[in-house]
């Protein structure tokens, strides 16, 4: 039976990845007793429905794309899943006794990256899940955005806002797991920054079947100044637009990896300065904004 190739993305990343012999780059059929799951899988859900449908196509066409593991960092004799815990599953309720499996040396760091890039391929993780996988990256294996980003074949911008989603307090972050609100629903509250008033906002698109559009429109009046503000609601806000442009001058200096001015002129104009030390250092910069030089 032919194999289904990997996704591209994760084809390249295990490129990098040594392996003992040329013999583990081959397929081998491994006793799925002998499997132990990966305490590193980023996804938490995996529906009982999507299960059984995958176990019936299994049992029919069989597996199509091998299994990933590493032999176990202590067991002798015994495998560790690094990818595939969906179809090693489905295969234990299809009633298979061994499975298609691609041996690979990796260590912790990489058996997340590996897990956390098929998942991403296959759209199988919900937003929270790929937002706790990349806090686990940044925070057990001290990895940047920047380069958590390159490792998944994300912007870092993607993976920033990714982030940001765990800020929602824990039972809007429960509806976002389930589907019952949409990213771009969780991108409007955040903009509320006061978990009460998140969860209230929650609980009205919910109640109501509010849009994305319309939560902005409803998120807007709430925000909205009104006609007598006092002095020290003014100051306030003034405060609170002085943070959100340092949070983006902060952005973009990651970004570029240089210092950087944003001059504000009035409440909605004002410039920004980026510092460079040579004309090397000048063409960098030039280069990230895809900039020619004359």
């Amino acid at each position: 039976m032919k194999r289904k190739a990997l996704g591209r993305g994760l084809s390249a990343l295990l490129a990098d990845f040594p392996v003992e012999s040329a013999a583990q780059k081959t397929i081998q059929e491994i006793q799925i007793s002998l499997i132990d799951v990966n305490q590193f899988q980023p996804r938490a859900v995996f529906h009982p429905n999507a299960l059984m449908e995958l176990a019936e196509s299994i049992r029919s066409q069989g597996i199509l794309q091998p299994l990933l593991v590493r032999e176990h960092s202590s067991v002798p004799g015994r495998y560790q899943l690094i990818a595939g815990e969906r179809r090693l599953r489905a295969s234990i309720q299809a009633g298979l006794d061994f499975v298609p499996c691609i041996v690979l040396q990796a260590d912790e760091a990489q058996m997340l990256e590996i897990a956390l890039v098929e998942n991403i391929q296959r759209s199988d993780l919900s937003p929270v899940e790929e937002a706790r996988a990349y806090k686990h990256l940044a925070e057990r294996f001290s990895l940047t955005q920047e380069v958590i980003a390159e490792k998944v074949g994300k912007s870092r911008e993607y993976v920033a806002n990714a982030l940001r989603l765990l800020n929602l307090p824990d039972a809007v972050l429960a509806y976002l797991d389930s589907g019952e609100l949409t990213p771009g629903h969780a991108k409007v509250l955040l903009s509320l920054k006061n978990e009460d008033a998140i969860r209230d906002m929650a609980a009205q698109i919910l109640q109501k079947g509010l849009s994305v559009r319309e939560t902005e429109n409803l998120v807007r009046s709430l925000n909205a100044p009104s006609e007598i503000t006092s002095e020290k609601t003014l100051e306030k806000t003034a405060k609170e637009e002085n943070v959100h442009v340092a949070d983006l001058r902060r952005a973009l200096e990651e970004t570029f990896q240089t210092k950087v001015n944003i001059k504000m002129r009035g409440a909605n104009k004002g410039s920004i300065e980026f510092l460079f030390y040579d004309l090397d250092h000048l063409e960098s910069l030039l280069k990230r904004w895809n900039v020619e030089h004359l």
